[in-house]
């Protein structure tokens, strides 16, 4: 994983500052090395040049950045290298092979079969890195190049010759690609913040259809919008051209869900087929010439990958991490020792402590991270545990994420799963109770009510008074079962998860690398009759039936899922002090009304603390982000 940024100027320009500034605030993304790449209308072949981080390898080939007095040009590219797959000097970017410039973030897991693939078609090459792969098969097969390749990628791509340039991402949007147009420029990065240290002079206004999005029910990126006005994502599963001659652009998507779920699969075929390409998915995972770690919550989802490891041939033993929570109704640790255990070759464990990890110790900092309002102030801890990872040595994660969304693994997917029973036909009523038997087998008074509260439309007239802008009826999940499976595996939501996680783990950096959202994986699963995925009150059914005969009885059926629990209600009260302080000295917050939610704050905690986070971290986030100043936290 690395950091890409750079820009096109219409205009042009002679100083480097801008680039080399978004390149710095990337910093962290790629510790391993740094490049420069510019070019000029006119010229035949641009300019490489080398930065202070630049490894010993290029900084003897290229010219020094800074000392340089100008340097015309109308495109720049910018690159910090995070190396996890081929360490040496081949894998420096910008990487020009022929008439294409490359910049890259990403790994794509099946680059040595399209390596094969290419050269039996006739293909040349001059290292052994997934970076050449991409060009080279964009080379051979033109924009579909992006259908073949298994992993996760945000590219930039200038044709020399054409003068045109080409973004894309995964199908899943793992890699983040920000974009702002100004004016007949273009701006692009991985991270927001350097596209705002790209226009000083008048920042982007903040986006209020988005504040009022995130305040009233919690969504964010929805169709892949920013908190800023003209700051956007490039889309998931898509490809973009800019013909630079003409301004012309293209667009396309080049993979979505499998449109039809087959009925007639019985669960034996189903669970084999899920096995086999969860096996191969985190097959594709281990390669690496780092150190790989797994994060074992104890749930069913790192369970069974953890499970899956040891089956695999000519695995060593590699660290595995839990987070012991010290409330035993919460603690998942007792499950995790239970695989590792049952696998004790495969695996060294390590205990966290799930103390300490407090947001109010970073809140400054944390919210420069995150770049924008975030949904629970557990998203810290996930930071803090991998800090942790990275001083174990470990620089690669392997976690369960997705299984939930994949896999129809929430609480609330009961609920859906009832409706679709329903349409089946009188013959349903046995596997309808069932269901009602699973919620309450499975699910807590409190979690019921919770679940049961949500199906309500999401506005509240008592927290309407606190807002300073129009809260438009927002968008919400589908009751359906089908269309919520879809909302939550795209940018509904998905792709805030995959977002949030990146920020957290690439400015350690660690590569967090999940299996269940291995595409193959995805299309197979969207191809599973609703009755496999839960079936007799048991969610995941089909991944319990592929593991049945792999992991313990107690972590395989289980009756309650913990996730990771965070009490988030007695976090804003264990800081309400110091919290409403903060919401009285932003009174000029043009979202919200902070002084009323200040004094509000008690009844707000007990009503909905969720909305309460929310107009918090959104208060944080104007002082810090927006006002340029520190919260007092």
């Amino acid at each position: 994983m690395c950091g890409i940024a750079g820009y096109w100027l219409s205009n042009g320009t002679q100083t480097t500052e801008l680039i080399q500034a978004m390149n710095r605030l990337q910093k962290r993304r790629g510790p391993d090395d740094e490049g420069y790449w510019f070019w000029q209308n006119g010229e035949e072949q641009g300019r490489a040049f080398s930065g202070e981080d630049t490894t010993p390898g290029w900084k003897n080939q290229l010219p020094d950045i800074n000392c340089q007095l100008s340097i015309p040009h109308q495109l720049a590219f910018a690159h910090r290298r995070y190396a996890v797959i081929d360490l040496s000097n081949a894998g420096h970017q910008p990487l020009v092979v022929g008439q294409y410039v490359l910049l890259y973030n990403g790994e794509i897991y099946n680059h040595a079969d399209l390596r094969s693939e290419l050269q039996n078609l006739g293909a040349v090459f001059f290292t052994h890195t997934d970076a050449e792969v991409i060009v080279r098969s964009y080379e051979q097969w033109g924009t579909s190049c992006f259908e073949r390749f298994r992993g996760f990628f945000a590219l930039v791509l200038f044709d020399l010759r054409a003068q045109t340039l080409l973004f894309a991402r995964d199908p899943l949007g793992k890699a983040p690609l920000y974009l702002i147009r100004r004016e007949g420029d273009l701006y692009f990065a991985s991270d927001i913040k350097p596209l705002l240290a790209a226009c000083p002079e008048e920042r982007p206004r903040v986006r209020n259809a988005s504040v009022a999005q995130y305040l009233k029910s919690g969504l964010r990126d929805f169709n892949y919008q920013t908190f800023w006005e003209n700051i956007h994502s490039v889309p998931a599963a898509s490809w973009l051209r800019i013909h630079l001659k003409t301004g012309y652009t293209e667009q396309a998507t080049y993979w979505q869900l499998p449109e039809y779920r087959n009925e007639n699969r019985s669960i034996e075929e189903a669970s084999d087929a899920l096995f086999d390409l969860l096996r191969q998915s985190l097959q594709r995972r281990l390669v690496a010439d780092r150190q790989v770690g797994f994060t074992l919550s104890g749930g069913l989802d790192s369970s069974a990958l953890a499970a899956m490891y040891a089956q695999l041939p000519n695995t060593g033993k590699v660290p595995a991490f839990t987070v012991q929570n010290n409330n035993p109704a919460f603690d998942e640790t007792p499950f995790a020792r239970m695989v590792v255990k049952a696998y004790p070759a495969h695996f060294e464990h390590i205990i966290l402590d799930g103390e300490g990890f407090d947001l109010m110790q970073d809140w400054n900092d944390f919210l420069e991270i995150q770049e924008e309002p975030f949904h629970d102030p557990a998203l810290y801890a996930d930071f803090c545990q991998q800090k942790i990872l990275k001083s174990h040595g470990v620089d690669i994660n392997i976690n369960g994420a997705g299984g939930d969304e994949l896999l129809a693994g929430y609480p609330a997917n009961f609920l859906s799963h009832m409706r679709w029973l329903k349409k089946q036909g009188p013959g349903s009523f046995l596997q309808i109770a069932a269901d009602l038997k699973g919620i309450f087998d499975n699910l807590s008074f409190s979690e019921l009510w919770q679940i049961l509260q949500k199906r309500k439309h999401p506005t509240r007239r008592e927290s309407d008074s606190f807002f300073r802008i129009p809260q438009d009826t927002p968008p919400a999940i589908s009751p359906d079962f089908e269309t919520s499976m879809r909302q939550r595996m795209g940018p509904w939501l998905m792709h805030y998860w995959l977002r949030s996680q990146h920020k957290n783990y690439m400015q350690v950096p660690v590569e967090p690398r999940l299996p269940f959202l291995d595409v193959d994986m995805v299309e197979y699963c969207f191809t599973l009759s609703p009755a496999l995925l839960i079936q007799d009150g048991w969610t995941k059914y089909v991944l319990r039936h592929a593991m049945r005969h792999h992991l313990p009885k107690e972590v395989l059926w289980r009756k309650r899922k913990m996730g990771f629990p965070f009490d988030t209600k007695n976090w804003l009260l264990q800081h309400e002090s110091a919290l409403k302080s903060m919401l009285l000295r932003d009174a000029d917050n043009p979202w919200m009304d902070t002084s009323a939610v200040a004094g509000a704050y008690s009844g707000l905690l007990d009503s909905d603390p969720q909305m309460l986070w929310r107009m918090v971290c959104l208060s944080g986030w104007h002082i810090k982000i927006i006002r340029g100043q520190t919260s007092g936290l």
